[in-house]
């Protein structure tokens, strides 16, 4: 992974910790499967998070025009 954006953590009660963001790899075909399970195993066991929402852009993509909180 090259950079994380986009990141948000919040709470919905003592037992629920939930992450959604976009990591940007500069690989040009990644194994994105491996990359998901990879993260959401070091977000549970690192910081308890048990629900991650991650999205994987390539870097090559450049700015997302769509996504206007993204750049």
């Amino acid at each position: 992974m090259e950079e994380v954006n986009d990141l948000h953590i919040w709470q919905t009660g003592a037992e629920q910790t939930l992450l959604s963001a976009h990591l940007v790899s500069g690989e040009n075909s990644p194994d994105h499967e491996a990359i998901i399970r990879m993260v959401q195993e070091m977000l549970l066991h690192k910081y308890g998070i048990n629900h991650a929402t991650l999205q994987i852009l390539s870097a090559s993509a450049g700015a997302l025009e769509h996504c206007n909180h993204c750049n």
